[in-house]
């Protein structure tokens, strides 16, 4: 299979490139990021898999980087079987001072962006065998009203970037669904990264083997569902 993940050079996306390269040596992944030259461990990464990971310029926040990505991607493979647009930013904000320049931010990296991604890897998605190619959204639980409803909700702008993220993977779902090709939104827990910090409950291996694992046995009758690391059906 070949593999792109966005925001490969840390956290989650880092373990998804590791996994699959340990999973197989079928697997081809493309790992995207900012500045793949300071990335180090991804640099190791490619000096122990050679090939079969390539490092990729891509910053979801642009839509000529995104653009450039998608080109040099086709210029080495002639299909895409799963995207996992999981490039995201957060900031510790509240209410009590907004500031919009934030808020554009945040909803230009975790909300438009992977849309941008998914349709400029579209074509090479549509080459997969008819029903197996998947768009896999990494969101949170942050995004779920329901959830912000019941417990609050710390970081108002990322919160809001990822329900309207849910928002537009259910209207990418519909706009390509006549293609064969599946979109899936993922909550991967409270996980100890840089993001989640050191109290959070889960390891970035679990969750990462977690989600891996659900989207493994995905096919069109769950398309545009919401799910948790373990499988289950999260609110909206």
């Amino acid at each position: 299979m070949n593999i792109l993940v966005t925001g490969a050079n840390r956290g989650i996306g880092l373990e998804i490139v590791r996994q699959y390269l340990e999973e197989s040596d079928a697997h081809r992944v493309f790992a995207g990021c900012r500045n793949p030259e300071k990335a180090s461990t991804l640099q190791a990464c490619k000096a122990e898999y050679g090939d079969r990971l390539e490092l990729v310029t891509l910053d979801v926040g642009y839509s000529d980087s995104i653009d450039l990505a998608a080109a040099e991607v086709a210029e080495q493979v002639v299909q895409l079987d799963i995207l996992i647009n999981n490039a995201a930013v957060m900031t510790q904000d509240d209410l009590s001072s907004i500031d919009p320049e934030i808020y554009l931010e945040t909803y230009k990296v975790n909300t438009v962006g992977p849309l941008l991604v998914s349709m400029a890897f579209l074509p090479l998605l549509e080459k997969a065998e008819t029903g197996t190619a998947r768009i896999i959204m990494i969101s949170s639980r942050a995004g779920s009203i329901q959830f912000s409803k019941e417990v609050g909700l710390i970081y108002p702008s990322y919160g809001a970037s990822k329900a309207g993220l849910n928002m537009a993977s259910i209207h990418l779902m519909n706009t390509i669904k006549d293609k064969g090709i599946g979109v899936y939104i993922m909550t991967p827990g409270w996980v100890r990264t840089d993001m989640g910090g050191s109290n959070a409950d889960l390891s970035v291996e679990e969750s990462v083997g977690g989600m891996m694992q659900i989207w493994k046995d995905l096919d069109l009758s769950k398309n545009g569902a919401f799910f948790d690391h373990q499988g289950n059906l999260v609110d909206w």
